[in-house]
């Protein structure tokens, strides 16, 4: 015996069914799970049928910061710093440049996209309407809006996306011609490459400073040629260094008069102090001065040789003998002859010309021609240092001129350098735009897709049978729900609180 439970909605008796239950409900909607299982089921098969399979081609960008352009600035070194971080606003940027609307142009007007044929038969009649109505009222679609629905078509099958925490940027395209999503992807990689060099960089810059360096060349070419022209009409090759060697002679001679001033003062100084000393120094010296102490040494030593005579005789003789006597009075004679010797000496001078004089004259005589050289010395000196001054100050005139021409052939010579570095610079990124060296670079290129990128006929069939079957069932559920027929005595007996007496059947078989 089974239990039911009656809820009421709105007065409405419904029943909370069982299995037995539910399955009488699906049999009594019958027909609505039939149509909607047919149309569902139909639908699907239908789309089988008329849709065409699609394959869809990836590829992958791997965007890096290897190679940085110089800046063109009027440095002659500016080269940016270095880094190889790549943040998200250089991935957006490289996403923007896929989307752009030029690019796209390029790839549909190259890979034909404007003339493809539809590719199922609801596009096909779409488009046969649109052309037979434009036709009708003479509207022609032209090529420009043809490209221009081309590129819409594009942009909208176009998926192009940075992958997360990565540096790389993924484009993926579906057609139902594989070869044609994976040759759409190349051509798009080929022409994003080069406007990717093109952006990049300001266009013409090579042929700008070849340009501007053959006019600093020819500048620096007319800068020397007027600067040699001054030098043969002045007679001069650095009037710098000639003025600078000359006032370092003009010091020399400076210092040289100072010098000979000093030694004019110092010879006059001492040409008076000669003449002072030559008016107190003799002329003449006593060389020799002879006296009479020869004879005066005869008379001591003859009364030497008398006194000892006269002891030798004393010890013989009595002092009555006669020689004694005698010789007594020679020695007084000579001892009187002594006395008087010492009393009057005899001198005899010899004078001779005194060299102290004759030394002062000569240094006088010679002080005062050193003086008279001096002087004249000076006085050449002199005469060279006012030519010395007159020569600087001509130097110094044309020293002016020259440096003017000078700074101005060093200003046409770094100009000149300056954009033969600038030419070097974008000749090098030109040659690396040449070889396609760029901060992207294709990281998988694109493949023709093997198998399609849809669910399989068979996987869609099934999906169609379980949701048209659902679908069916729940519209069946629903209807029953809604329904306001009732269907048991026991829904009677709910509704209106009476007892049911009979109840007879839809069909009564006899």
């Amino acid at each position: 015996m089974t239990t039911e439970s009656i809820e009421l909605y709105d007065g409405i008796p419904h029943r909370v069914h069982n299995l037995r239950e539910m399955a009488s409900v699906c049999f009594r909607h019958r027909r609505l799970i039939a149509f909607t299982f047919c149309i569902v089921f139909g639908a699907c098969i239908l789309y089988v049928c008329v849709a065409p399979r699609t394959y869809e081609a990836e590829t992958e960008i791997l965007v890096k910061r290897e190679r940085v352009d110089p800046v063109v600035t009027p440095d002659n070194t500016a080269s940016p710093i270095l880094t190889t971080d790549v943040n998200e606003e250089n991935l957006n940027s490289e996403v923007e440049i896929l989307r752009s609307h030029d690019l796209l142009e390029k790839v549909v007007i190259a890979c034909g996209l404007d003339h493809e044929p539809p590719h199922s038969l609801i596009s096909s009649f779409i488009r046969t309407v649109v052309s037979s109505i434009m036709e009708k009222l003479a509207i022609s679609p032209g090529k420009d809006r043809t490209v221009a629905l081309a590129v819409r078509r594009l942009g909208k099958k176009l998926q192009i996306d940075a992958i997360r925490k990565t540096n790389m940027v993924k484009v993926s395209y579906e057609s139902p011609d594989p070869q044609l999503a994976a040759h759409v992807l190349r051509t798009l990689t080929n022409l994003y490459l080069e406007k990717h060099l093109e952006v990049r960089r300001a266009p013409g810059t090579f042929a700008f400073f070849q340009q501007q360096s053959t006019n600093y060349w020819n500048g620096l070419q007319a800068a020397e040629e007027k600067l040699a022209d001054f030098n043969r009409r002045q007679n001069t090759v650095s009037a710098q260094t000639e003025k600078s060697a000359g006032e370092l002679k003009l010091v020399d001679f400076e210092a040289s008069l100072r010098q000979t001033w000093t030694a004019i003062a110092a010879t006059e100084g001492r040409l008076e102090m000669l003449t002072s000393q030559m008016a107190s120094t003799p002329s003449r010296l006593t060389t020799q001065i002879k006296t009479n102490s020869l004879m005066l040494q005869q008379l001591k030593s003859t009364l030497l040789t008398l006194e000892l005579k006269r002891t030798e005789m004393a010890g013989k003789y009595a002092p009555s003998y006669i020689p004694l006597r005698d010789l007594e009075s020679e020695i007084a004679e000579t001892k009187a002859a002594i006395a008087k010797e010492e009393t009057e000496p005899i001198h005899d001078d010899t004078t001779d010309q005194n060299p102290t004089h004759q030394w002062i004259a000569d240094e006088i005589a010679k002080a005062k021609t050193d003086l008279e050289s001096l002087k004249e010395q000076a006085a050449a000196t002199e005469q060279q240092i006012r030519a010395y001054r007159s020569d600087l100050l001509v130097l110094d005139g044309k020293d002016l001129e020259q440096q003017d021409l000078i700074r101005a052939a060093k200003l046409q010579e770094s100009n000149y350098l300056l954009y033969q570095n600038k030419r070097e610079e974008a000749r090098i990124s030109d040659a690396l735009d040449e070889k396609h060296i760029s901060n992207v670079s294709v990281a998988e290129a694109a493949v023709t897709p093997a198998l399609p990128s849809d669910l399989g006929p068979v996987l869609l069939l099934i999906l169609g049978l379980v949701s048209g079957t659902g679908l069916s069932v729940g519209l069946a559920f629903l209807a029953e729900r809604f329904s306001l027929a009732l269907r048991k005595p026991e829904d009677v007996k709910a509704l209106l609180e009476l007892p049911v007496l009979a109840a007879f059947p839809k069909e009564i078989s006899g």
